[in-house]
């Protein structure tokens, strides 16, 4: 789970280091969520929060939409 905006850990170089994996392993899925930035989830994360050079910002539709996205994994992957 990552913003389509975060400079921290840019959603392309999650794909590549996915691509890179020997496969072997669980099955890894990357969500990214458009005009998301990093801490997206913070809702203390105010618009225009610089830190250590990287933007942070809440929002508040990528937070739910991760809400919704983790409740859906966990009934796939164990029920209830």
């Amino acid at each position: 789970m990552i913003g389509e905006l975060d400079d921290w850990g840019p959603p392309a170089l999650c794909r590549q280091h996915l691509e890179n994996l020997s496969g072997s392993g669980p099955e890894i899925r990357l969500n990214v969520y458009p005009g998301a930035a990093h801490d997206f989830d913070v809702p203390t994360a105010n618009a225009g929060t610089v830190y250590f050079g990287h933007k942070l910002e809440y929002n508040a539709a990528a937070t739910a939409q991760s809400n919704c996205d983790v409740s859906a994994f966990l009934r796939n992957e164990i029920g209830n």
